[in-house]
């Protein structure tokens, strides 16, 4: 069983969304395709957990103890961004679920000659309840009355369970009616009451009744079940803390493995690239020649393709070049609007062959820490690609914003905009819809924003695609 479903299993809900908010980046974990009005925000060290939910119980704010337990393992062991594959990795169908050992063990209560019922509700410390989990009978409870003992609510002080001995009690307080109030009949005895906990750490309360005498073997009885509930909770904790420790660093091993093959085939490709780099640029430079010195068309327009092709490749080994290196940013202090216009002037000729108008926008006093000739990459190529997209007749807008930590600058145009299919895969490396791009240009500038401590990302607007850099202050 997927942590999602023991999640939506044991807190009466159905899950839409899960996402982690992370230094400045959200990462969707799960989605489904529901509806989902309720919403609930954990808090865990340097990261936002958001769940969005459905549920028929209006009081089911909570992915509460249980699904906290499950949720604090998954983000506590999470490493180099392995959370995703953690947190919807399947249970050892070798171990018996938390939830069938509570059924087995309430009716092995039951079935025994001391008690005619028993019940177990998990502890919401924030809201200072008691929420039902299962009730049975030894003449079986209808499927109505386990479902109405689901949603049943009691509230309880968490000092409460200072007032409990270490063992078990008669209780005669708040929790006098935990079977009475399922019951058609009046019970002859109160419940015993025992604290399911580790330590400090309270998970609930198991609840046990008999029409017989009580004696000192009843008490007994139902204090060692609770403890034998307590360190199995306990130990299932442990042993998802475990599996996921060990599924990290199989994780991780994996992956520094990967980026070690990656960083050896980076390099061969750098060296192959520079070996041939020559030999091209020799190759355009003869067929330009040939172009010039013979009359035959036919052979004219093969010598055009070679110089051309050949050029192709010139620039493709460039950006392979630009692609394999580190960026290490070499930062100062740059005036962005001075920035800007030197950028404007550069594409002024193209701008006015093309009736492309180039605006840009920041304020005098901006100041940003980044290398002044990354950051020029990175906004050369966004205006390049916003001109091949518009073609001619159009309009690029590059505007700079105050937000919090962050310095934002966003490049838009009127080009109609980009597949919604292609989205997601603009900044994979060598991935292109231009027949005279590489795929490299915007790899690259998402490497230069990534070793900046930034980001670029990219959406659609009304009129054409608008690309967000952030630089951090």
């Amino acid at each position: 069983m997927k942590v999602i479903e023991l999640i939506e299993k044991n807190c009466n809900c159905v899950i839409s969304e899960v996402n982690v908010d992370e230094k400045n980046s959200t990462s969707i974990l799960y989605k489904k395709d529901i509806t989902a009005p309720y919403s609930i925000t954990i808090n865990n060290k340097n990261s936002v957990i958001n769940i969005k939910y459905d549920t028929k119980d209006s009081e089911c704010n909570k992915c509460l103890k249980f699904a906290w337990e499950i949720l604090s393992c998954f983000i506590d062991e999470r490493k180099n961004g392995n959370f995703k594959e953690s947190f919807l990795i399947k249970e050892d169908s070798s171990a018996e679920s938390l939830e069938n050992m509570i059924s087995q063990t309430l009716h092995t209560i039951v079935s025994s000659e001391l008690f005619d019922k028993a019940a177990i509700m998990f502890f919401n410390p924030r809201k200072e309840e008691l929420r039902g989990i299962k009730i049975v009978s030894s003449s079986p409870y209808p499927k109505e009355v386990s479902d109405k003992f689901i949603d049943s609510r009691i509230k309880i002080q968490k000092n409460a369970f200072d007032n409990f001995p270490e063992s078990a009690v008669i209780f005669e307080g708040e929790l006098r009616n935990i079977f009475q109030n399922f019951e058609e009949i009046q019970l002859k005895n109160m419940p015993i009451v025992s604290p399911i906990m580790t330590g400090k750490k309270i998970y609930g309360i198991l609840a046990v009744c008999s029409n017989d005498t009580y004696s000192i073997k009843h008490i007994h009885a139902c204090s060692s079940t609770a403890g034998f509930i307590a360190a199995t909770i306990s130990a299932n904790i442990v042993y998802k803390e475990y599996a996921l420790s060990l599924l990290s660093e199989k994780n991780l091993a994996g992956q520094i493995k990967n980026n070690e093959r990656i960083l050896s085939l980076g390099s061969y490709a750098a060296s192959i690239v520079h070996e041939i780099k020559n030999p091209l640029i020799s190759i355009g430079g003869f067929a330009k020649r040939l172009m010039n010195a013979i009359n035959d068309p036919n052979l004219q327009k093969m010598a055009n393709i070679i110089s051309s092709e050949s050029e192709r490749l010139e620039r493709l080994a460039e950006d392979i070049l630009s692609y394999t290196k580190k960026h290490e940013p070499n930062k100062s202090s740059i005036n962005l609007k001075e920035e800007l216009d030197n950028i404007k002037i550069l594409f002024d000729v193209r701008s006015n062959a093309t009736n492309i108008q180039l605006n840009t926008d920041a304020p005098v006093d901006v100041t940003v820490d980044a290398d002044k000739n990354h950051l020029r990459q990175v906004l050369v190529n966004l205006v390049a690609n916003s001109m091949n997209a518009i073609g001619s007749d159009g309009e690029i807008n590059i505007i700079y914003e105050n937000r919090g930590d962050f310095h934002i600058i966003k490049v838009s145009d009127t080009g109609g905009g980009i597949p919604e299919e292609n989205i997601s895969k603009l900044f994979k490396p060598f991935f292109t819809t231009s027949p005279k791009g590489t795929g490299l240009g915007l790899s690259i500038s998402k490497k230069i924003m990534t070793n900046h401590g930034g980001d670029i990302t990219v959406k659609n607007n009304e009129k054409g695609a608008e690309f967000t850099l952030l630089l951090p202050k």
